[in-house]
């Protein structure tokens, strides 16, 4: 009986520091919220992109007005 419940015991404490170890390494509710902040300042850099392309283009139009005159 005793051999019994020693074994029972470390086989429970094999399970117990395993789950523990699996959370260390890799937990999936960490993983998805930086996913969305990423995809999230990638819209914003393309949308800082294209208003610093319509800048660009401005000044350029200005230029071109300021050259003829």
């Amino acid at each position: 009986m005793k051999m019994t419940a020693t074994l029972t015991f470390i086989l429970f404490l094999g399970c117990v520091f395993a789950s523990g170890d699996a959370s260390l390494v890799k937990r999936s509710d960490d993983v998805l919220p930086l996913e969305g902040m990423v995809q999230q300042q990638a819209a914003t850099i393309q949308t800082l992109q294209a208003d610093l392309n319509a800048v660009k283009n401005r000044l350029s139009t200005v230029e071109s007005g300021l050259q003829k005159e």
